[in-house]
C-alpha cells in the first residue's frame, strides 16, 4: 500500500469512506473492461420471465463436466448499476 493512502486509512472520517470510492475508481479507471461476444435473452431468474444478458465465455469447467449438455457463461445486469449483476451458467439450447 503506497505511503499516502495508509496515511488516508488512518483518518477516522476517511477511513470510513475511502475504501469504497477507491473501488469505485480503481473500476472506472481501470483498463480490464467486460469483454462478451453476443449480447442474448434468457428465461431467468425462473420460467416465463426474461432477462438480457452478454455472453461472456465458456462455463467453468466443473460445471460444463457435471452436465451433458453445452453450456455458456452469460452476466446479466442489474438495476440500477448496470455494471453489477449475476453471472449465470445455462444450456446453449436455451440462449436466445
Amino acid at each position: 500500500m503506497p505511503y499516502g493512502e495508509g496515511l488516508l486509512k488512518r483518518i477516522p472520517l476517511v477511513r470510513a469512506i475511502y475504501p469504497n470510492i477507491k473501488q469505485v475508481t480503481d473500476f472506472l479507471l481501470s483498463e480490464n473492461r467486460l469483454e462478451y461476444s453476443s449480447v442474448v435473452v434468457v428465461e431467468y431468474p425462473r420460467r416465463g420471465t426474461w432477462s438480457m444478458g452478454l455472453v461472456t465465455g465458456a462455463p467453468m469447467k466443473r460445471v460444463q463436466e457435471a452436465v451433458s449438455e453445452e453450456l455458456v457463461t452469460v452476466f446479466i445486469p442489474s438495476s440500477p448499476t448496470p455494471v453489477t449483476g449475476y453471472v449465470i451458467q445455462v444450456p446453449k439450447k436455451d440462449v436466445i
